[in-house]
């Protein structure tokens, strides 16, 4: 694991997964369909637990002047702060996404009400996240 630094909050326009983890998909698919060059924008899926289940929810980043009002879909902010986590290959194997998750989740420093975050680097890589306590 290793720590990064996100130095401002980051603003996505999302859409949330009908169901986790079967509905993924779905959500990254519904995204990309209504917002305007969604293919070119920084991508990225943010889930935190509820008392009915996982919350999953697919975004891109949200361009100046942008709402989720304009496309019918959500907005979500990435806080700025201080995240631990690692980059992985899952189109290698998907497991390693929740593999990841589950050893960051049990860091004693993690912000209980924060996210994981997952931000797609390319195709084939994904930087897991957890954000510390301040």
């Amino acid at each position: 694991m290793r720590e990064y630094v996100i130095e401002k909050d980051i603003k996505l326009l999302c859409v949330t997964a009908a169901s986790f983890p079967a509905g993924i998909q779905a959500a990254f698919s519904r995204i990309h369909s209504i917002v305007p060059g969604a293919g070119t924008r920084a991508t990225y899926g943010i889930s935190h637990g509820s008392p009915n289940g996982i919350i999953y929810k697919a975004g891109v980043i949200a361009l100046q002047g942008e709402d989720g009002d304009q496309y019918g879909c959500e907005e979500f902010i990435i806080r700025k702060g201080r995240y631990i986590g690692r980059v992985v290959n899952w189109k290698e194997n998907v497991r390693q996404i929740g593999d990841t998750f589950q050893l960051l989740l049990a860091d004693a420093r993690i912000d209980k009400n924060g996210a994981c975050v997952e931000e797609y680097i390319n195709d084939d890589e994904v930087k897991c996240m957890v954000r510390l306590n301040d």
